[in-house]
C-alpha cells in the first residue's frame, strides 16, 4: 500500500476534508538542504545525550548523599 493510498485511507475514517496534493519540484528538499538537517540533528541529540549523562551524575550525586 502506498503512502498515498493510507493517507487516503486516514482521512476517510476521520471525515477530514484535506486534499493531498504532490509537492512541485521547486519546493522539494535538495540533497544539500537533507544533508544539513542531518547535521543539525545529529548535533542536537549529541548535545541531548550529554545534557541527560550530566543530568544522571547530578542525580547520583545527589543520592548518595
Amino acid at each position: 500500500m502506498s503512502l498515498r493510498d493510507i493517507l487516503a485511507k486516514e482521512m476517510a475514517k476521520s471525515g477530514g476534508s484535506a486534499e493531498l496534493v504532490k509537492v512541485p519540484a521547486n519546493r522539494r528538499p535538495t540533497v544539500a538542504s537533507l544533508r544539513k538537517l542531518d547535521r543539525e540533528i545529529s548535533s542536537q541529540i549529541s548535545a541531548n545525550d550529554a545534557m541527560r549523562s550530566r543530568s544522571m551524575q547530578r542525580a547520583s550525586r545527589m543520592s548518595s548523599r
